[in-house]
C-alpha cells in the first residue's frame, strides 16, 4: 500500500526529506510509480513503510530468540484486497482520498492482535508487552492523523475506520 503511494526507488540516491523520493519495493516485486500527488501522504508513506519492515524484523527477531520459531508473514486476503483498490485508484487527489480510507482501515487492523498480545502476555514478561503497546499507540495515532488528513485537505470529516464513511459510491 505505501509502495502505490510513494512510489518505489531501486536506489536512494535522494535525501530523506526529498518528496520525489520513494521508498524500497517489496522483494520480488519491481519499482512503482508513486500515485499519491500530496507531499505529506507520500511522506507519511515513506515512513509507514519503513516503519513497519521494522517492525516485521523486529517481531521476527523476538519469535527466534524467545521461542525458537520462525515466522514469514504473508498478505493476507484482505490485504490483497486492499491492494487492489489502492491499484485501481486514479493517481492524484482520488488516490489519495483512497489510500488514506484504505490505509486507516489496516491500521486498524492491527489494532486486535496487538490489544490481545498486551491482555494475554506473560505479565513478566516486559519486553512483549512494551512492544505491543507501542504497536497500539503508534496504529491510533497514525488513524487519527490520516482521518484529520481527509477532513482537513478533502473535506471529509465523517470517516470512521472499518464501518466505511457512509456514501454509496465508496468501498472505503
Amino acid at each position: 500500500m505505501t509502495e502505490l503511494a510513494a512510489g518505489t526507488d531501486t536506489q536512494r540516491n535522494a535525501p530523506v526529506n526529498n518528496p520525489g523520493e520513494g521508498t524500497s519495493p517489496t522483494p520480488g516485486y519491481g519499482a512503482t510509480v508513486a500515485k499519491a500527488s500530496d507531499d505529506q501522504i507520500r511522506s507519511m508513506s515513506r515512513q509507514a513503510n519503513r516503519t513497519q519492515r521494522e517492525e516485521i524484523m523486529k517481531a521476527q527477531r523476538f519469535l527466534q530468540e524467545w521461542y525458537g520459531m520462525q515466522h514469514q508473514p504473508q498478505l493476507t486476503a484482505d490485504g490483497q484486497r486492499m491492494i487492489a483498490i489502492l491499484e485501481s485508484a486514479p493517481a492524484g487527489t482520488q488516490f489519495n482520498q483512497v489510500f488514506l480510507r484504505t490505509f486507516s482501515n489496516h491500521h486498524l487492523s492491527a489494532l486486535a492482535p496487538s490489544l490481545h498480545c498486551q491482555v494475554k502476555s506473560d505479565i513478566a514478561h516486559d519486553p512483549l508487552h512494551r512492544y505491543c503497546e507501542n504497536i497500539v499507540v503508534a496504529q491510533k495515532n497514525g488513524i487519527n492523523d490520516m482521518r484529520e488528513m481527509l477532513c482537513k485537505k478533502y473535506g471529509d470529516c465523517g470517516f470512521v475506520p472499518a464501518t466505511g464513511d457512509k456514501r454509496k459510491d465508496q468501498d472505503f
